[in-house]
């Protein structure tokens, strides 16, 4: 066989069935091996931008907790991707990317394209934000190498690894090739949960607690892991806090459940951490902003962080943010220790705590320019759908209240991006797409206007491969989230609050969302004014069309800028 075809079968082997990825003549070989060789058979997922392609696996591992494959051509292809490298790093979102390079031998290069397009050390470009990279020398080499980076993607904390294949190893012929099985074996990953001496440590606390408080942050999809989370606190008359960075973790609308999700503490969330006498923190995103809200005489042995973030946390990126002092750390999966938890509180219920009474205040300030009435009928509209049939929200504008729709199962909301990058949300919305084809479940992408013309070509893969896709861009012909801030730098200095828009609007011409959808291959693309009496009716009708006719259908609404 071909050097290609060992990696290929490898590929198969490790468990991926697709490849997402923009062609390119450094993995010439491997891509031939993909479509031909029948032990390593992949479906290629043709993307018009590297960016795309590992938006689109980054996508698919949010929904299904499983590695993703992504393959880059080159160094170019590398360099564009970073972006939505970075976003699956800050995600801990297993994505393997194969990546190659024109040969390491100068002598066997080819004229000026090999040489631009060959790095020395190409994975360093990487490095800061991936959990490990190689640069195999041989075609078995590379093997092992897939096997290796399979299992560092999946081990928590969870993040992307990065492959570089020679170009020639992959045409090298091989007269006697080695078992893929043998090579591809991989170690077990035995998920570490609490110990025994743990249970009991935290048991002992949760017990004596009157006003238990429990924050579930980055914790998986699986409707039994749902289940354990309503158990434990049912169980243990606990209050509830869950923010909108993280995918859903528990119904938003339980009488456990304070306040409403969002990017920090609500002031009801906050009075609440306040009265808490025990808190239970499962793995969220900045743990010492979210803690700064409790009692300040709250001792240690009364907070308990469920987390192996640490473990991802680098000098480089600073995605770690910073480290709690005045807490308990118990290294160990959230989801497993969750069932450990609920082994010792089996068949028990307690009421739930009474909350402080109503506080006057606000939550955090704005990220982006807010709409609240136009969201509330986009809203409106969503829930009407979820009476037909399951949606799943792919991502939320900055902007959107989180008491606008409860969250009420594990796949009804998948969190952010990551790393907070324009262009990441077309990505996304096919790889979850394209995971949740034949559920029944429709995905549903709301973005705004900027994060959409940044990366809408990604849609035309969702087209291609007939996913079911409803796009609602929300365009107010501004960079919002920008706005925002030059507000308060303008109000801060004094300046004229007029010229805080120069430079950030999408006007003159303005975008034409709906023309750009159709030229990517939805099925439909409608513009709307988000007063239009039709917009939920609208939105239905293209929900129903997406799933029938099993493709893309956007609606842009027109919403209010200033």
């Amino acid at each position: 066989m071909w050097g290609s075809d060992l990696i290929a079968a490898a590929l198969r082997h490790a468990g991926f069935t697709f490849a997402s990825l923009n062609p390119g003549a450094s993995y010439r070989g491997l891509h031939d091996s993909m479509v031909n060789y029948p032990d390593g058979q992949l479906d290629i997922l043709t993307c018009l931008h590297d960016e795309h392609a590992v938006a689109v696996a980054h996508g698919w591992t949010k929904v299904t907790g499983r590695p993703a494959l992504a393959m880059l051509h080159s160094n170019v292809g590398l360099l564009h991707a970073t972006m939505a490298i970075y976003n699956a790093w800050v995600d801990r979102a297993p994505v393997v990317i194969i990546g190659a390079g024109g040969p390491r031998d100068a002598v066997k290069r080819r004229p000026w394209i090999e040489w631009i397009h060959s790095f020395q050390d190409q994975g360093q470009l990487v490095r800061p934000y991936t959990k490990w990279d190689d640069q195999p020398a041989s075609a078995v080499s590379a093997v092992h190498s897939i096997a290796q980076g399979t299992f560092l993607a999946m081990e928590g904390p969870k993040g992307p690894v990065y492959i570089c294949l020679d170009v020639l190893d992959q045409e090298e012929w091989l007269d006697t090739p080695p078992s893929v099985t043998e090579l591809s074996r991989q170690p077990v990953i035995q998920t570490p949960g609490l110990n025994l001496g743990q249970v009991k440590e935290i048991e002992h606390v949760l017990r004596g607690a009157k006003r238990p408080l429990i924050h579930f942050g980055r914790v998986s999809r699986d409707e039994n892991d749902w289940a354990f989370r309503l158990a434990l606190v049912d169980a243990l008359g606990a209050r509830v806090v869950t923010d909108i960075r993280s995918a859903a973790a528990f119904p938003t609308d339980g009488l456990a459940h304070i306040g409403h999700p969002g990017f920090g503490l609500d002031a009801a969330q906050q009075a609440a951490m306040r009265s808490a006498d025990c808190v239970v923190l499962f793995d969220p995103i900045d743990p010492a902003s979210i803690l700064t809200a409790c009692d300040p005489g709250l001792p240690a042995d009364r907070i308990f962080l469920i987390s192996r973030d640490h473990a991802a946390h680098r000098g480089f990126v600073k995605d770690g943010h910073a480290l709690p002092g005045r807490v308990t750390v118990l290294p160990v999966d959230p989801d497993v220790a969750v069932f450990d938890l609920i082994e010792s509180f089996s068949g028990e219920s307690r009421d739930y705590w009474d909350l402080p009474d109503a506080v006057q205040g606000v939550g955090p300030d704005a990220h982006s320019l807010a709409a609240p009435l136009a969201y509330a009928r986009i809203a409106q509209a969503l829930k009407n759908l979820r009476d037909q049939f399951p949606i799943t929200l792919a991502k939320l504008p900055l902007s959107w209240p989180g008491a606008l729709i409860p969250f009420t199962h594990p796949l009804d909301y998948l969190g952010r991006d990551g790393g907070e990058g324009l262009a990441s949300g077309p990505g996304l919305a096919v790889g979850i797409a394209l995971a949740l084809k034949g559920s029944g479940r429709l995905p549903v992408m709301i973005l705004g206007d900027g994060d959409y013309a940044m990366g809408a070509s990604a849609l035309w893969t969702a087209a291609n491969k007939n996913l079911p896709l409803l796009v609602l861009v929300a365009a107010n012909g501004v960079y919002g989230n920008d706005v925002v801030h030059q507000e308060r730098v303008a109000r801060d200095r004094e300046r004229p609050l007029e010229n805080i828009w120069v430079g950030q609007t999408l006007d003159k011409p303005s975008l034409q969302i709906s023309d750009i959808a159709r030229g990517h291959g939805a099925l439909q693309a409608i513009r709307l004014d988000q007063s239009d009496p039709a917009l939920s009716d609208t939105i239905c009708q293209l929900a129903r069309l997406a799933l029938d006719q099993q493709g893309v259908a956007v609606l842009e609404v027109i919403m209010p800028a200033r």
